[in-house]
């Protein structure tokens, strides 16, 4: 444990208790060069790259997916800013909350940030990066909307929902 503290206080994670959870500590790596390197150099120390191997790495899905990762990272970083942004006068935020399903009935469901705000509302933000607009599909809208209502459903909360 007190490895995970100094890792912490040199921001390298980022430690966090899950919206409605009262206890169970969960570490998010929060350090951009630590999830470029586990996600690019780990596996590949001895390696050499051809010319354009970066750039043919782009292309790539596992390449969507350490952006989306490093974005979070970012935002984690600077939620003052993202909760000034969105003009909420004082509030706690919450790094994430995820429902793992029990079983195969049963939808799983993850919502990148929410803020707990002291006007007895909680704002839920989706987190993602894009190198052009993002543009909300009516499949997407629908994906968000089912993430709202499980959160609502698994939660119980009596509080206003934004997102």
């Amino acid at each position: 444990m007190q490895h995970a503290r100094h890792l912490e206080q040199t921001n390298f994670i980022q430690s966090y208790i899950p919206f409605d959870k009262k206890h169970g500590e969960y570490y998010k790596v929060i350090d951009e060069f630590c999830l470029f390197y586990l996600s690019w150099l780990a596996e590949k120390k001895n390696s050499l790259f051809a010319n354009d191997y970066w750039i043919q790495q782009t292309k790539k899905p596992v390449y969507q997916v350490w952006t989306g990762y490093a974005f979070e990272a970012i935002c984690y970083k600077h939620t003052d800013q993202i909760i000034h942004a969105l003009n909420i006068k004082s509030a706690d935020t919450i790094p994430s909350w995820r429902l793992i399903p029990k079983n195969e009935n049963e939808e799983g469901s993850q919502i990148d940030l929410l803020v707990d705000r002291s006007d007895n509302s909680i704002t839920l933000c989706e987190i993602k990066y894009t190198n052009k607009p993002f543009i909300i599909t009516k499949q997407y809208a629908e994906i968000l909307r089912r993430k709202i209502e499980t959160f609502k459903k698994k939660t119980q909360k009596q509080k206003n929902k934004f997102s």
